[in-house]
């Protein structure tokens, strides 16, 4: 596999797991859904290049940290 497929497949898990999740505030449950699916994707990414796996886990990083200022402002 090729660099930028592997990027654009890291874009696209972060990008599917916004659409899933939307842009609401996620209760207990859905965050740690939100959690697993996240650690299951950095596996893969992982297993296949650890430099794109870095890229994914700053993305990943950054959803979280959307969610949570979500639930900071209410």
């Amino acid at each position: 596999m090729d660099g930028h497929r592997q990027v654009f497949e890291a874009v696209t898990d972060i990008w599917n797991l916004w659409k899933k999740y939307g842009s609401r505030r996620l209760d207990d449950q859905k965050w740690e859904a939100l959690i697993r699916e996240g650690q299951q994707m950095h596996k893969k990414h992982e297993a296949v290049d650890p430099e794109v796996d870095l890229f994914f886990r700053d993305m990943f990083m950054a959803l979280q940290k959307y969610y949570s200022r979500k639930e900071a402002t209410g």
